[in-house]
């Protein structure tokens, strides 16, 4: 069973992955970045995501520098 019959506030919570805040899913953006070739693959191989504050400005500047 899967979560497309609940209201989107009740669909789970995730830790922003720079303040380290647990906020609702509604509240969380995703930076997805390819690091393929760092890892000597091709591109579009391999990413990394970055979870982060929507709504504060400070999380969403530091999410580029987050190391995972």
């Amino acid at each position: 069973m899967g979560d497309e019959g609940m209201k989107k506030e009740e669909q789970g919570t995730h830790i922003c992955m720079v303040c380290g805040e647990l906020r609702p899913m509604s509240a969380i953006k995703t930076l997805k970045e390819d690091v393929s070739e760092a890892h000597g693959s091709p591109p579009g191989t391999m990413y990394i995501n970055v979870r982060y504050c929507a709504d504060k400005k400070e999380c969403h500047d530091a999410a580029p520098e987050v190391q995972v």
